[in-house]
């Protein structure tokens, strides 16, 4: 990992960015990671991160991850995330909301 995306991972860690939305009664769960330019989709399997930086190193091959992904699978080991709780009816609104900036 390159120190500028360490310290990134650092800083995001540092910044307790990490998020976990929790739907119920159906207990669906969401990962988002605050970043520089608004919230990002995280998934433990599969590795992926909504980010641009993440799907650019895919194509290029160059890294496997992002600093999003690397701070969110140490934050969730270490419990080093917020969570918070919807109801199952505000699944679709949220999803909506995650998603419209993304082109």
């Amino acid at each position: 990992m390159r120190n500028k995306t360490k310290n990134k991972m650092i800083t995001t860690l540092e910044r307790k960015a990490i998020r976990r939305h929790v739907f119920l009664p159906s207990q669906i769960e969401v990962w988002t990671v605050i970043g520089e330019e608004g919230d990002n989709l995280v998934t433990e399997r599969p590795h992926f991160c909504s980010c641009k930086d993440f799907y650019f190193n895919l194509l290029k091959r160059e890294r496997k991850s992002c600093y999003h992904l690397s701070a969110f699978l140490i934050a969730k080991k270490g419990e080093g995330y917020s969570t918070f709780y919807y109801k199952d009816e505000e699944f679709e609104s949220f999803m909506r909301m995650l998603f419209k900036d993304l082109k």
